[in-house]
């Protein structure tokens, strides 16, 4: 239901308690599902749809009592918590194993175990994520965050869902484009923009702008391809911390790290379309501006990259 609500915008009337327990039911039954099948898709459909609720919730915070908001936030951060541990051995799994499968020589053995290891990792991070759904807190846990949803005395009658969001999102994308304009060229500085990106893709898509019109579409697929190659960038950066800290023989790690490396600079080669299409400091760094430009720029980049590298 909050994937329907997201991709039509928020109605105009919905409360601010409508808009909140819209999304808490859709990341729950998402959550449900994972007690009985946990599969990568799954799994990732639940991170989204939590993280989706904490932004939601954020920019709803001014209507909310704190003392409610501030649970809602913790425990709904302990379950992103979880499920992101399971996310990041997917991951893992899903970058790591085609690069050992194609290990020859000498390292096959090495590479072998690694990928044994990897499996491994990954199906104990899925059986602690089940029981920990299946345990009695974690249920008793998800019924109280329900109740306290449900609750309308924790939230202020008649507080409009789509001014809070709006206003919301007005900020966070000035805050956006502020951070592409600095260039970011270090690991923090990329993940600090990711998550600049993301806040406003998903409050973007809960409504906070009137969507339907094709501007909001066009900015809402800017969001989605630029949170994604961030995204890559982010997943390549947390591997190569991995296989640091693991004691792997140098005939292995290097073509790792080095296939890493090349992976990342590809998924650099097309962040940088991106970077030199927004507005810098200064200018008209509207929504609808930023859209428009890069809309046009980045394609003629973008075409020129992929004329290079294929």
């Amino acid at each position: 239901m909050a994937h329907k609500a997201a991709a039509h915008g928020t109605n105009r009337r919905w409360t601010v308690q409508t808009l909140a327990r819209t999304h808490y039911r859709a990341s729950r039954a998402l959550l449900g599902r994972l007690a009985h099948r946990c599969s990568a898709e799954d799994v990732h459909k639940a991170r989204v749809a939590v993280r989706r609720l904490r932004t939601i919730l954020s920019a709803l915070a001014p209507a909310i009592a704190a003392s409610a908001s501030s649970r809602l936030q913790r425990d709904l951060k302990d379950i992103a918590d979880q499920l992101g541990a399971v996310r990041d051995a997917d991951i893992r799994c899903g970058i790591l194993l085609p690069m050992l499968r194609d290990m020859d020589g000498s390292s096959v053995v090495a590479a072998h175990e690694v990928m044994a290891a990897l499996q491994s990792m990954r199906r104990k991070a899925r059986q602690r994520l089940q029981e920990q759904l299946h345990s009695g807190s974690s249920r008793e846990r998800r019924r109280a965050l329900a109740r306290l949803i449900d609750d309308c005395s924790i939230f202020e009658p008649g507080a409009r869902a789509d001014e809070l969001l709006a206003s919301t999102l007005r900020r966070q994308w000035k805050k956006m484009v502020r951070a592409v304009g600095q260039n970011p060229d270090t690991p923090g500085r990329l993940h600090a923009l990711r998550i600049r990106v993301k806040k406003c893709r998903y409050l973007l898509d809960a409504g906070g702008t009137r969507v339907g019109r094709s501007r909001d579409m066009k900015a809402s697929t800017l969001l989605h391809d630029l949170q994604n190659c961030l995204g890559d960038l982010h997943d390549f950066e947390q591997i190569r911390r991995w296989l640091k800290q693991q004691p792997l023989q140098p005939a292995l790690s290097k073509p790792l790290k080095a296939g890493l490396r090349k992976e990342a600079a590809r998924k650099r080669a097309r962040l940088e379309p991106y970077f030199h299409s927004f507005p810098k400091s200064g200018d008209d760094c509207s929504m609808r501006t930023c859209t428009r430009i890069c809309t046009s720029r980045s394609k003629k980049r973008r075409s020129r990259i992929n004329g290079t590298m294929s």
